[in-house]
């Protein structure tokens, strides 16, 4: 977990100061901190600190709903009046339900596009915008997803002038 303040100064503020924020993956230090392969980060607050803080009532996953009730995995039934629901599905980057005509070419054995800075060479029109470490290492937050955004959509601009 990442944690939100470092003694009172927030993580982003001192993240901008060693321009890490601009951290590319390739770069000699980018490998060593970006590890692709190591899962994605979590942010403040978890599940754990909004229970404790604000008294949110977790439970396990949703397996059914009617005027009861929620129904939860766990046996347990959470009634329905003056419900509020935060609803926390996960994230996972999957890719799967791309299928174009030269996979290999477009995916990695990960599953993964093989692309430059969103636009995937072996699949023209195809572009990602959010990927985890598409251009550096705020690429999936929106610090930098805008800037990702912008640069893919300048690249279709310039790409349907031609």
């Amino acid at each position: 977990t990442v944690p939100f303040e470092v003694l009172g100064i927030p993580i982003y503020t001192i993240m901008r100061w060693f321009r890490l924020m601009d951290l590319k993956p390739n770069s000699r230090l980018g490998k060593k901190l970006l590890r692709s392969h190591i899962g994605g980060r979590t942010m403040p607050p978890s599940p754990g600190q909004l229970a404790e803080t604000y008294g949110v009532n977790l439970v396990a996953k949703v397996s059914g709903l009617n005027p009861a009730g929620i129904f939860c995995s766990d046996g347990e039934t959470v009634p329905l009046e003056s419900l509020s629901v935060i609803w926390c599905t996960g994230f996972q980057a999957r890719y799967d339900f791309i299928q174009p005509l030269n996979r290999h070419d477009t995916f990695d054995m990960a599953g993964q596009p093989i692309h430059e800075r969103g636009q995937v060479p072996a699949a023209p029109g195809l572009y990602f915008v959010g990927m985890r470490h598409q251009y550096t290492a705020t690429s999936q937050d929106l610090y930098g997803v805008g800037r990702d955004a912008q640069y893919v959509a300048q690249h279709i601009a310039a790409t349907r002038m031609n």
